[in-house]
């Protein structure tokens, strides 16, 4: 909005931020989801008798992808026969799909150190038979034990152009086949979200800012008081790489690091490099190597 204020200015887990004003759905948000979420497996595999989901068989998988392939058919079976759980009379339920992928798994790949062995934990003794973990875990939403109100809605709602009455479809059946049309970007959790689309459609206070994204090379590159810094996780489950490099390519002269991890923002998982590639932007202005890793 005022690039000749803007003088050292790091960006990290970065939006496409066309999609988020200018476009009904965001659709590049999800498009490295399920490579996360494979990267998981992948290191559980690699991890051997250290991950539990190494041992939920008698037979050992051959192949991380031998491995992952038998989580998605016992997720696929519990989105058909979720398994019902009862600890005491004020606390019982079922397990289902939609929980253990979008309370689960999803937010797991946000951070991996601290939550993927906690995950595997949980899988594990689902798949061996004991739900009770996995409910205990991820019977509520993570998102509201976290945002608790509704400030995001009210910023991503008032930032958008197509809401309420300005939005493409409108009326729940019509909604419901929008969204049921719509591509899926992720087999994991794209078909849990429909709710956003609903919230835009229905959302009745109107947009009055005149703020529009403008990424290069529709539009020129913005010049700063001085050039920004971008980072991006090479795997990020919510702001993908592509888009990080989009708005590394709209400011002139910008630096940009791609963090060889997973998890969202370059602070999901410790990186001595990019922490010495922050001090030297901020302390001397310097600016990382083109292509710096």
């Amino acid at each position: 909005m005022f690039p000749e204020r803007v003088a050292r200015l790091i960006i990290d887990g970065v939006s496409n931020l066309d999609e988020g004003y200018n476009s009904f759905i965001e659709y590049e948000s999800l498009v490295d989801t399920d490579k996360l979420y494979a990267g998981f497996v992948e290191e559980c595999f690699n991890a051997k008798e250290n991950c539990p989901l190494n041992s939920i068989k008698k037979t050992p998988f051959k192949t991380a992808d031998e491995l992952k392939s038998h989580i998605d058919d016992f997720l696929k079976n519990l989105e058909e026969e979720p398994i019902p759980v009862y600890l005491n009379n004020s606390n019982y339920g079922a397990v289902t799909r939609r929980g253990v992928a979008s309370n689960g798994i999803f937010p797991a790949l946000y951070k991996p150190g601290p939550t993927w062995p906690t995950l595997a934990r949980n899988l594990a003794a689902l798949l061996q038979g004991n739900a009770t973990p996995a409910f205990n875990a991820y019977s509520d939403s993570w998102v509201s034990s976290i945002i608790g109100d509704e400030t995001n809605t009210f910023v991503v709602q008032n930032d958008n152009w197509k809401i309420g009455p300005a939005a493409p479809v409108h009326g729940i059946k019509p909604l419901q086949n929008y969204s049921l049309s719509l591509p899926e970007w992720s087999t994991l959790v794209s078909k849990y979200g429909g709710s956003d689309i609903f919230g835009r459609a229905s959302w009745s206070i109107p947009t009055t800012h005149t703020f529009h994204p403008q990424y290069h090379p529709e539009y020129p590159r913005f010049k700063t008081a001085e050039p920004i810094l971008v980072l991006s996780t090479t795997y990020d489950p919510v702001c993908p790489l592509i888009s990080a490099k989009k708005a590394h390519d709209s400011f002139e002269g910008a630096g940009f690091v791609e963090q060889n991890s997973y998890g969202h923002c370059s602070i999901s998982m410790p990186s001595i490099c990019t922490a010495k590639h922050v001090q030297r932007y901020f302390n001397e202005g310097v600016l990382p190597e083109k292509g710096a890793t």
